[in-house]
């Protein structure tokens, strides 16, 4: 097995459902649910839901782990609930038990959400950059500008 990962966050699906992998990205987003913890993971090809269940020894450290930081996880390939199925991702069917993992470089708390969409047709991230260009009155030309 790769050091680093099995699999991208992109190429799993529900025929994968039982296999073990290693998935490594950015933590894109992060949700606690009463005692069930729910990880976004990010790599350059998609997104992958990864969980880890209540009563887990791991609970306690990935709690603290912060939206862009790097991680590593192992798990099962586990098919979702009928209910839970996210027809908007591609890997929406599955998602990771997470058995094992490694924090490969923590985040500091960022100043403003890196990949939350703001209804404009842009990140806000790429609004926030384009406004402090603006006032600064720089030439800089963002992809994330063009309509």
């Amino acid at each position: 097995m790769h050091q680093y990962r099995t699999h991208t966050c992109a190429a799993l699906r529900k025929t994968s459902v039982g296999e073990t992998v290693r998935l490594s990205g950015w933590i894109h987003r992060i949700y606690d649910l009463g005692g069930v913890l729910f990880i976004i993971l990010r790599d350059t090809y998609g997104i992958t839901q990864c969980v880890v269940e209540e009563g887990s020894p791991l609970m306690a450290e990935l709690e603290k782990w912060r939206v862009e930081s790097v991680i590593t996880i192992e798990g099962a390939v586990a098919a979702r609930t009928q209910d839970t199925i996210n027809p908007k991702m591609p890997t929406g069917e599955i998602e990771i038990r997470i058995e094992k993992a490694a924090l490969q470089s923590a985040a500091d708390v960022l100043p403003f959400q890196v990949h939350e969409d703001d209804g404009a047709g842009r990140t806000s991230a790429c609004a926030t950059a384009i406004s402090i260009c603006a006032a600064k009155k720089c030439k800089r030309i963002f992809a994330c500008a063009t309509p």
